[in-house]
C-alpha cells in the first residue's frame, strides 16, 4: 500500500509575490534552511540571503570567494557588504561583486592588521614571502575596491592597525580612487581620528587635490554627510571635506567600542563599534567656553565648517 502525500503547504499555495513579501521578513539565519525547502522559497530566499553580506574572518571570506567563483551570478544580488578583515581573501570577493556591476548601498570596511594567511597563499602563491604576499593583498583589495561599480553610503573603521602599513596604504589608495568615481555615495563615515591632508595614507579621504591615494571627499559630487571622530587637536582635514559644495552636515562622534551582547563577537573578534554622536546643540555651546577642545576653538574660526557642524540632523 503507498504511502499518502502530505498535503501541500498553506504558505506555498499561496501566490508568489505575497510569498516574497513573507520571506522578506524571514531571520536571516533562517534563510539557509529556507533555501533547501523547495525550488519556489530557493528562487525567492537566494536574492535575499546575498543581498546582506557580513564577512567577519579570511576564512569564510575565502569560502564566499570560492562560492562566487563557482557561480557568478550570486554577485548580482549583493547590496551591502561589511568585511572586518582586508586580507587577500577579500579580494576575489570585490572582484566577483565588479564583474557582476553590482551597485552597492553599503560598503563597511575595517581596516585591520591581519597577517598573510592559508588564502593569501592560495591566491599569491606560497613561493612569496609572507610580507609581499601581505603587500599584493592590499594592492589586490585596493584595485578592486577601486573598480566597484558604485556605492551609496561609505564606513570605513581601523582595529589594531597604523594606516602606515604598507597593505594598509594600498586599500585606502583604493578607496581614495574610488571615491572620485562612485556617483551616488551620499554618506561617509570615517570612525577614526583623521590626519591633516598631508599627514599619512588616511589624508586621501580629506585632502582636496589629485594625489596619493587619490581624489578626496571634497570631490564627492552627491555626499551629502560625513562623520569621523571629533579630534582632540587642530588639523584641517575636515576643514578640506568641508569645502565640498554638496555637503550638508558633518557630525562629530566619539568612538567607543562594544563587543558584550553582540552574538559572536567575543569568538569572531569583531569589534562592534557604537558611535557617540557629539549633537550640534553641545558642539554651539562648547566651542566658545572652557570646555572647549584645541580642534573646536580652531574650527570656530571657519563659517563654512561651522554651519556644517552645527547644522540639524
Amino acid at each position: 500500500m503507498s504511502t499518502p502525500s502530505p498535503p501541500p503547504s498553506l504558505l506555498l499555495a499561496l501566490p508568489e509575490e505575497l510569498l516574497s513579501l513573507i520571506l522578506h521578513l524571514a531571520a536571516p539565519d533562517a534563510l539557509p534552511a529556507l533555501l533547501h525547502t523547495c525550488t519556489t522559497t530557493h528562487r525567492i530566499c537566494t536574492p535575499l540571503l546575498y543581498h546582506t553580506l557580513h564577512l567577519a574572518a579570511p576564512g569564510p571570506t575565502a569560502a564566499l570567494a570560492r562560492t562566487l567563483a563557482a557561480r557568478p551570478a550570486l554577485a548580482t544580488h549583493v547590496r551591502a557588504l561589511t568585511v572586518a578583515s582586508t586580507a587577500g581573501a577579500l579580494a576575489p570577493v570585490l572582484q566577483a561583486i565588479v564583474r557582476a556591476r553590482a551597485p552597492l548601498a553599503l560598503l563597511d570596511v575595517t581596516l585591520d592588521a591581519a597577517w598573510p594567511g592559508a588564502a593569501d597563499a592560495d591566491a599569491f602563491g606560497p613561493q612569496m614571502m609572507a610580507g609581499e604576499r601581505d603587500v599584493a593583498a592590499g594592492r589586490a583589495v585596493g584595485g578592486a575596491l577601486a573598480a566597484l561599480a558604485d556605492v551609496r553610503r561609505l564606513v570605513v573603521r581601523r582595529r589594531k592597525a597604523y594606516l602606515s602599513f604598507e597593505r594598509l596604504q594600498a586599500v585606502t589608495d583604493g578607496l581614495a580612487q574610488a571615491v572620485a568615481a562612485w556617483a551616488s555615495l551620499e554618506s561617509v563615515t570615517i570612525a577614526f581620528r583623521l590626519s591633516a591632508p598631508d599627514a599619512g595614507p588616511a589624508a586621501g579621504f580629506a585632502g582636496a587635490g589629485v594625489g596619493a591615494p587619490g581624489l578626496a571627499l571634497a570631490g564627492a559630487a552627491r555626499l551629502r554627510e560625513f562623520r569621523t571622530a571629533l579630534p582632540a587637536v587642530w588639523n584641517p582635514a575636515i576643514l578640506a571635506v568641508s569645502a565640498n559644495p554638496a555637503l550638508e552636515r558633518i557630525v562629530l562622534t566619539i568612538p567607543r567600542v562594544r563587543a558584550a551582547g553582540v552574538a559572536g563577537a567575543a569568538e569572531s573578534g569583531v569589534l562592534v563599534w557604537e558611535d557617540q554622536v557629539v549633537s550640534p546643540q553641545e558642539i554651539a555651546s562648547r566651542a566658545g567656553g572652557p570646555q572647549a577642545t584645541l580642534w573646536m576653538r580652531q574650527a570656530w574660526k571657519h563659517p563654512r565648517l561651522v554651519a556644517l557642524l552645527t547644522a540639524s540632523a
